[in-house]
C-alpha cells in the first residue's frame, strides 16, 4: 500500500509488523507475506539490490512470530503445525471445491457447481478483456482510476486460493468452502468495482454512450437481486429463529 506508493522505510516498517500480526491469526496469513514479497521484489521503479534488501527485510521481520509459534508447536508436540494425515482429496477435486466456493458468493448455491463456476468465470473473463482494452488505451490513462491497486488485490487473490488448494491436499486440510475462500471476497468486489468504474471510458466519446452505460447499471442491479434475497432470508430466519448458537429460540424453550 503506502510503502509501495512513496518507499517510506516508516510505512515499511509498519506493513511488515501488520502482516506479521495477521499471520498470528491463521496459518493461511503466510499468503498474506508471499503477497508482500512479490509486490516487493518486482517493484519496478528500483534496483535488484534495493528489492532485495527491501524483501529480506519484510519478510524476516513478517515470518518472526510465525517462527516462533512453529518453534513453540515443535518443543510441544513434535511438529510445526499439528499431526496431519493422508490427503482425501486430489488436487483437481481441491481447485474445483474452491471455484465452486467462490462462485457461490455471487449466485445462488441451487445452481449446480459446475455451472456457477462457467457463469462466474464468464463474466470475469469478459470484464476483464474490457478492462485489459481500458488499460492499453493511450487517450484515457489520465481518466483511470484505482489501477494501482489492482496488481496488490489480484496478487493476494491468487495466492491466498493457490496456497488454500494445495493446503488441502498436502495436509488433508478441509477443502475450500465459503468460510475459508471468505477472504478473497473483498479483494474480487474491490477488483469488480475498479473495473466498473473504468469501463464505460471505452464508449465515452460513443453516441451510444447514454444506452451503454444505462445497460451496465442494469446488469449491476440484476446481478444484486440475489444478496438482497439472500440477505433477506437471512434476516427473516434470524428473527423467527434467533441469530445462531445460543440466541436461537431452541436454547430458550426448556426441555421439559
Amino acid at each position: 500500500g503506502r510503502y509501495l506508493e512513496t518507499d517510506k522505510k516508516s510505512a515499511q516498517l509498519l506493513a511488515s509488523v501488520f502482516t506479521a500480526l495477521a499471520c498470528l491469526t491463521r496459518y493461511p496469513g503466510l499468503t498474506i507475506i508471499l503477497t508482500g514479497l512479490v509486490l516487493i521484489l518486482f517493484k519496478r521503479n528500483k534496483s535488484v539490490k534495493s528489492r532485495l534488501i527491501d524483501g529480506a527485510v519484510f519478510g524476516g521481520i513478517t515470518v518472526l512470530p510465525l517462527a516462533a509459534w512453529m518453534v513453540r508447536n515443535f518443543i510441544v508436540s513434535g511438529t510445526l503445525n499439528g499431526q496431519r494425515g493422508p490427503s482425501a482429496i486430489t488436487l483437481f477435486q481441491s481447485i474445483k471445491e474452491a471455484l465452486s466456493a467462490v462462485s457461490a458468493f455471487f449466485l445462488p448455491e441451487d445452481l449446480a457447481g459446475m455451472v456457477r463456476v462457467a457463469v462466474v468465470g464468464l463474466v470475469f473473463v469478459f470484464l476483464g478483456i474490457l478492462l485489459v482494452i481500458v488499460l492499453r488505451r493511450e487517450d484515457v490513462q489520465s481518466s483511470v482510476r484505482g489501477k494501482k491497486y489492482l496488481t496488490p488485490l489480484l496478487v493476494f487473490v491468487v495466492r491466498y486460493l493457490g496456497f488454500m488448494v494445495l493446503f488441502a491436499v498436502v495436509s488433508n486440510a478441509s477443502p475450500v468452502d465459503q468460510r475459508l475462500a471468505s477472504p478473497v471476497y473483498i479483494p474480487i468486489i474491490l477488483v469488480l468495482i475498479i473495473a466498473i468504474m473504468n469501463i464505460p471510458l471505452i464508449w465515452r466519446t460513443s453516441p451510444w454512450k447514454p444506452v451503454a452505460n444505462a445497460l451496465l447499471v442494469g446488469v449491476l442491479c440484476l446481478w444484486l437481486v440475489f444478496p438482497v434475497y439472500e440477505i433477506t432470508i437471512d434476516i427473516q430466519t434470524s428473527v423467527r429463529d434467533g441469530a445462531g448458537g445460543y440466541n436461537t429460540r431452541t436454547w430458550h424453550i426448556p426441555s421439559w
